[in-house]
């Protein structure tokens, strides 16, 4: 499963969790190292018809997670 997160959010990151029935994912900014966070949130808008921001309290971002069309 680590191995599987480290790359999130990719295809195989988020089938894994939809497969998992995963339906929320908490994400802490601050916990990437410097300048990575943008390359994340890119990744993150280019999933957004997967992964819909419901809420932010400070560093942390809570994602809903829908499931593919191919599930």
């Amino acid at each position: 499963m680590y191995i599987l997160l480290r790359g999130f959010p990719d295809e195989a990151s988020l089938d894994e969790l939809a497969r998992l029935e995963v339906r929320y994912v908490v994400v802490h900014t601050d916990l990437y190292p410097p300048g990575e966070w943008d390359q994340i949130a890119a990744r993150i808008d280019h999933f957004g018809s997967r992964l819909q921001l419901e809420h932010v309290a400070g560093t942390g971002r809570v994602y809903s997670l829908s499931p593919s069309a191919t599930q």
